[in-house]
């Protein structure tokens, strides 16, 4: 006698309960496979206001992080409170309406906010109370570039501690509390701070003061700091900028230095000195020629992968060229040096060997077709190398070709733009045939 099958379980029974479901989906990190994984599911009912938000706001705007703006209405808030709860982290872009937010989202999720006010919001009578329900927020982002800070933010920011960790205030206009911000930021639990390009009235920059460095180097020494980003000012007479230098080189838990505008002192750093930190950006420093030889050696088996310079001269582009086949740097950037075709024959064997490589970046130089040959037979064994950038060069098409043609096989982008390049018609047949994405 032939036995027949149990019938199978109706499918039903073997879903999940929709909070496991998306437990797990927590663990998407990009809005694409995050949609597909619940369209995937079918019809759950808790869902649902996601499904139908990705019809009426980008997805990216949904997740991983939840993104609100001054452009969101009541409508679409009211879409969204329905939703809000599941977050972690969300990031508010000049949304002021901080009743919505202290009830539609989690009590423990992350608030990362850019921008401050400039007016009284919509249902509050004064700034003055507006602050003061701002800093019961969780707020653990401040971004307050290109802002007029006062008072009241000096008086709000003790009051988010200890959940702020990151505090933004590049192109602020900073009058006359500079100092006192820079006292908080000493005792604070901060581990990210842009203090660069601030403006302390009509073209003026701050004046860095004894006591101001004391605070920065105070807080770089007492907390493990990850992101410093600092520059724009000038240093008092009686101010001692290798300090701060020294603490910024000696803080070994620091991920990301960007140094802008900097007045930098000589000595840069400590002699003997290997650079701890993951990513380096020097842009429109005053760069002399023995701070890229102190750079150079510092660089030398270090832990730099990302290293962006801006604003430097053909001498010292010359020194670090020469020194990258001896480090770890995966990503590179030279961009406004006066790199002229010369300096790319010279060091062309250097480039050659730096066989980690996986983007280099040489926008606005002085490339010509002669430097675009040079350097497309320099980089045509790097087998790692993902990315050329020559933007803003004088490259013609007949170097353009050179770049595509004798590309590595890993090669997937190329920008050719802003160059001196008439009809692309080729160049994007080439890349085609490469697998290229060629931007022209």
């Amino acid at each position: 006698m032939i036995k027949r099958r149990k019938p199978c379980p109706r499918r039903e029974s073997l879903q999940l309960p929709s909070d496991i479901v998306f437990k797990i989906a927590l663990f998407i990190r990009d809005a694409s496979s995050f949609f597909a994984f619940l369209e995937a599911l079918g019809p759950l009912d808790a869902f649902q206001p996601f499904l139908l938000l990705r019809h009426t706001r980008p997805r990216d705007t949904l997740w991983p992080i939840l993104q609100l703006n001054a452009n969101d209405d009541a409508i679409h808030l009211d879409g969204v409170a329905a939703i809000a709860r599941y977050y972690s982290r969300v990031a508010a872009i000049d949304m002021y309406d901080l009743g919505w937010l202290s009830h539609a989202m989690h009590p423990m999720a992350d608030i990362h906010w850019r921008g401050l006010p400039t007016t009284i919001p919509r249902g509050y009578p004064s700034l003055d109370v507006w602050f003061h329900e701002w800093a019961k927020l969780r707020l653990t982002h401040v971004d307050v570039s290109h802002r007029c800070l006062d008072q009241r933010l000096l008086q709000a920011l003790p009051q988010l501690c200890p959940h702020l960790v990151s505090l933004t205030l590049s192109h602020a206009q900073c009058s006359v509390y500079l100092e006192g911000l820079l006292a908080f930021v000493s005792t604070s639990s901060l581990t990210a701070l842009a203090l660069d390009s601030i403006q302390t009235g009509r073209n003026s920059t701050p004046v860095f003061t004894p006591v101001m460095v004391d605070h920065i180097v105070h807080w770089l020494q007492a907390q493990p700091v990850t992101a410093f980003r600092f520059g724009g000012g000038h240093w008092a007479v009686n101010a001692t900028p290798s300090k701060l230098f020294d603490a910024v080189f000696g803080c070994k838990t620091i991920e990301i230095l960007a140094l802008v505008n900097c007045v930098l002192p000589s000595p840069l750093m400590p002699p003997g000195l290997t650079l701890t930190m993951r990513d380096l950006v020097l842009i429109g420093c005053d760069v002399t020629e023995t701070h890229t030889l102190e750079l150079a050696a510092a660089l030398v088996a270090s832990n730099v992968h990302t290293l962006r310079v801006r604003q430097l001269d053909a001498r010292g582009a010359k020194n670090i060229l020469r020194t990258l086949p001896s480090t770890n740097v995966l990503h590179f950037e030279l961009s406004d040096c006066g790199i002229t075709d010369s300096v790319v024959a010279d060091v062309r064997v250097s480039l050659a060997a730096s066989r980690r490589l996986q983007s280099i970046t040489l926008e606005d130089n002085w490339l010509t077709n002669k430097g675009a040959a040079s350097l497309a037979r320099a980089v045509k064994a790097l087998s790692t190398l993902e990315t050329i950038n020559l933007k803003g060069n004088k490259i013609q098409t007949e170097g353009a070709k050179h770049i595509l043609r004798h590309c590595p096989s890993a090669c997937e982008r190329i920008n050719l733009s802003h160059n001196v390049i008439v009809n692309a018609t080729e160049l994007h047949a080439i890349a085609t045939a490469k697998g290229v994405i060629l931007s022209v």
